[in-house]
C-alpha cells in the first residue's frame, strides 16, 4: 500500500498548508513452510515524489508486530534491531527481514488452529525533520483491509508431535492434482473426474457445477465431519458395487449427500485406483494443511497428457 507523509503549518486538512510531502510505498509478504511454525517476514519501503521540507527524505524506525504480541508470536532474527533509525530517501528502497515464530499454544485438532490474520505486520515510527512541524501519515486511498492484511494460520491437525505442526496461507486456493503419468494406478479415477469436468466437445459428460474447475468458480471444501463424509459415501455408492469412486470427493462439503442428484457421479473402479487416489488426497490434505471448510481446486492429467483444465 502507499502512504502519504507530510508536515504542515496551520490546518493539516488543507493541503495548501503542507510544507513538505513524500509518498511511502509499503510492501510486505510472508513465506510459510507447511511443516514449521516459524516463517520469513519481508518488507520493502520506498520513498517517492518527495517535496519541500521532506525533499531530503524522512527518518523512521521499524519493528515487527511480533515484538509487542507477546505470547502470540516472537522474533528470532531480524535485519534491523528495533529502534534503529532508517533514512528513507526520495526514490530509495529499504529492505527488511524478520524471522518470526508462533509462541501461542497449539493444541491438536483443526478446531484449535491459530489464526494469524490481521496480527502480523510492522510498526513504523515517523520522526519530524523540521522544527515544530509534526509528521502526519495518511493512507492515499490504496488501503484495502481485505486485500492488504497479512494472513496465515498454524495448526496441529495431524497429531500431537511437533513435526506435525505447521503454518500456511489458508486463503490461497490450492490445487489437488491426480496425474496418471506420475501415478498410473490412479488412472480410472482421473478418467472419471476428467469425464465430469470437461466439455462435451472434448468427449466429456460434465456435471452442471463443473466442480473443481477454476473457470466455473465452484471449488471444493474439505470436510472433517465424519458424519458428512459417511452420508456422502452412502448416497453416492448405495447402487455402485465396490470399489466405488464418487465425484465430488466424499471428504468435501460438495459430496453426493450435499448437492442435487444430477450434480454428482459415482462409478466402479479397481481397488488399486481407489487406494492410489486415497494416498494422493491424504498427502495433499496433510502437506497443504487443509482443514475443515478449506477450499481447493481439482485437476487431472491423463496418461496421454490431456488435462481437465
Amino acid at each position: 500500500m502507499t502512504w502519504v507523509a507530510f508536515n504542515y503549518v496551520g490546518d493539516p486538512d488543507d493541503p495548501s498548508n503542507w510544507t513538505g510531502s513524500m509518498n511511502m510505498l509499503d510492501v510486505q509478504w510472508i513465506d510459510y513452510t507447511w511443516n514449521r511454525t516459524n516463517w520469513n517476514h519481508d518488507a520493502v519501503i520506498q520513498g517517492t515524489n518527495a517535496t519541500g521540507d521532506l525533499a531530503d527524505g524522512i527518518d523512521v524506525s521499524v519493528a515487527s508486530s511480533c515484538h509487542i504480541l507477546l505470547g502470540f508470536c516472537g522474533v528470532t532474527q531480524e535485519s534491523v534491531p528495533p529502534g534503529t533509525v532508517l533514512a528513507i530517501k526520495n526514490d530509495s528502497i529499504v529492505l527488511l527481514n524478520w524471522q518470526e515464530e508462533l509462541t501461542a499454544p497449539l493444541r491438536q485438532g483443526y478446531e484449535n488452529a491459530v489464526e494469524l490474520d490481521g496480527l502480523l505486520g510492522m510498526l513504523i515510527t515517523w520522526f519530524p525533520n523540521a522544527p515544530h512541524r509534526p509528521i502526519v501519515v495518511v493512507d492515499n486511498g490504496s488501503y484495502n483491509t481485505e486485500g492488504e492484511n497479512l494472513t496465515g494460520r498454524c495448526d496441529n491437525n495431524d497429531g500431537p508431535v511437533r513435526r506435525n505442526r505447521g503454518c500456511v496461507n489458508q486463503h490461497f486456493i490450492t490445487t489437488l492434482t491426480y496425474d496418471e503419468r506420475e501415478y498410473p494406478a490412479v488412472g480410472p479415477v482421473a478418467e472419471h473426474i476428467y469425464d465430469r469436468q470437461v466439455d462435451v466437445s472434448k468427449g466429456g459428460h460434465p456435471l452442471p457445477s463443473r466442480w473443481g474447475v477454476p473457470a466455473y468458480g465452484n471449488f471444493l471444501n474439505r470436510t472433517q465431519d465424519e458424519d458428512v463424509e459417511a452420508d456422502n459415501r452412502r448416497v453416492a455408492c448405495q447402487n455402485v458395487p465396490p470399489s466405488c469412486d464418487e465425484w465430488p470427493l466424499a471428504t468435501t462439503y460438495q459430496g453426493a449427500a450435499q448437492v442435487p442428484p444430477n450434480d454428482w457421479s459415482a462409478r466402479t473402479v479397481p481397488d488399486s485406483a481407489n487406494s492410489s487416489q486415497g494416498a494422493i488426497t491424504g498427502a495433499f490434505y496433510r502437506t497443504e494443511r487443509m482443514l475443515d471448510g478449506d477450499a481447493f481446486w481439482v485437476r487431472v492429467i491423463l496418461k496421454d497428457g490431456r488435462a481437465s483444465w
